[in-house]
């Protein structure tokens, strides 16, 4: 992805998340800088699952498909598939978006 794309789809994800935290700071009562940060937790983590593969999520789906009786069958061998994360500009957006929010909220 270009340099330019990514940097423009980076700060879109950053103003969404600040319009979400705006929303959510109005609609339940709670200060800006409160919502910033449970906003950034929560996407960042939705976007970083999403975008990663492997780990312990795949070890134990391959683990329940070589327990159960199909895999008992086939005589399946379960394979190792190391923890990897891509970092798009959702996931870079979120973690920044939550980090910009931490800082702010230590010098406040």
């Amino acid at each position: 992805m270009n340099k330019l794309k990514y940097l423009i789809f980076t700060l879109i994800v950053m103003v969404l998340n600040f319009g979400v935290s705006y929303l959510v700071s109005n609609s339940i009562g709670i200060h800006l800088l409160d919502a910033i940060l449970y906003v950034g937790i929560a996407t960042s983590t939705i976007f970083i699952y999403f975008s990663s593969s492997g780990g312990f999520t795949s070890t134990r789906v391959e683990a329940e498909i070589a327990t159960s009786i199909e895999g008992s069958k086939s005589n399946y061998q379960m394979k190792h598939s190391p923890f990897s994360l891509k970092v798009n500009p959702f996931v870079f957006g979120c973690v920044l978006f939550f980090i910009t929010g931490v800082i702010i909220a230590f010098l406040t």
